[in-house]
């Protein structure tokens, strides 16, 4: 659970919480000494406090990717790349908040 009170955000009247889900699924290989790859995918429900316009914030579904990958062409050198993203969406389904 999380919870939003008015002093942080004008656009709420009372003090609401909202609950949070995530799953995720994680990958790592280091299979070659020279090649390794780390991969993350959560999605779930996430509270979008930047919300357009006046809106107050609100439960989204979140989707959100993380890959790592690294390259090692000698003992000396070891090149990192990294690729995120992450992305909030309307959710149809998604709880009201709960005022306290």
């Amino acid at each position: 659970m999380e919870g939003l009170r008015h002093q942080d955000f004008d656009s709420i009247p009372v003090f609401q919480q909202y609950r949070r889900r995530t799953t995720d699924i994680t990958l790592d290989t280091n299979y070659f000494r020279k090649f390794s790859v780390h991969g993350d995918l959560r999605w779930g429900k996430r509270v979008n406090y930047d919300s357009p316009g006046i809106l107050a914030p609100f439960l989204a579904s979140r989707t959100s990717a993380d890959i790592q990958v690294t390259v090692r062409p000698t003992r000396s050198l070891k090149i990192d790349n990294t690729y995120l993203f992450f992305g909030l969406h309307h959710c149809e389904n998604c709880d009201t908040p709960l005022e306290a």
